[in-house]
Parts: structure tokens; sequence; C-alpha cells
């Protein structure tokens, strides 16, 4: 039992298996936090200029297609489908203005984090 308390050969590869599951999780736990905010701020940043497009810029932006498509553009490449998009011309905005809203609801899975990203932007017609 002595020649065994005496040996310490092996210490770091003991606190090296206990230590970096733990350390892993916590560093692949922020990366898919970081992914996540990542992907909801690209999100939410196409949805506002698709939005404004179709209110501002009527000759680029007139029908849904070209509104979806300029926010499946604007998304950084998260995006690749403009069915994912919605988009209603005749909308009320929260300031009582008729305007133009823009909906995004895109599924994002990251090891064990699923969530669905949900971002929505509406412009008022300023013409």
């Amino acid at each position: 039992m002595r020649t065994f308390m005496g040996d310490d050969r092996g210490g770091t590869a003991l606190d090296t298996a206990l230590v970096l599951p733990i350390y892993l999780t916590m560093v692949l736990g922020v990366v898919g936090i970081g992914f996540l905010l990542w992907t909801e701020n690209a999100i939410q940043s196409a949805v506002q200029q698709a939005a404004r497009c179709a209110s501002v810029n009527k000759n680029d932006c007139s029908t849904q297609t070209q509104v979806k498509n300029a926010a499946v553009g604007w998304s950084y490449g998260i995006l690749t489908d403009p069915s994912q998009v919605q988009v209603n011309f005749r909308a009320i905005c929260s300031s009582g203005q008729g305007g133009t809203i823009v909906l995004v609801q895109y599924p994002v899975t990251f090891f064990v984090i699923s969530t669905t990203v949900t971002a929505e932007a509406c412009y008022p017609d300023l013409t």
C-alpha cells in the first residue's frame, strides 16, 4: 500500500480526465449560445431591412417574392429558403399606422440546444 501512496505518476492524467469533460461542456455551451445569439441577430436584422425595403423602396420590394428574397439576402446566409419568410403588406404597426410586417420563424439546432428563433418587424408606409 505504501508503494501506491508514494507514487504520483499519472496524477496529471487523472486531473485531466476529471476536469476536461466539464471544461469542454462549458466551452461548447458558450459557443452554442453565441451561435444562437448570432443567428437571432442576423435574422432580426434581415427582417428589419426587408420590412423597411417594402415600405420605402417600391421599385425593388413591391411584391412578396421580392421582399422574401431581400430578407434571405440580408440574413448572412442563414436563411436559404424564401418560404420561411412571411410578408403582410396590409398590417397595422404598433404606432397605429398601416405598414408592412415581415416575419421569420427559423429552427436552430446546435448539438443538444434546439429552439425556434422568431423575428418580426413592422415598418409603417411612408408613401
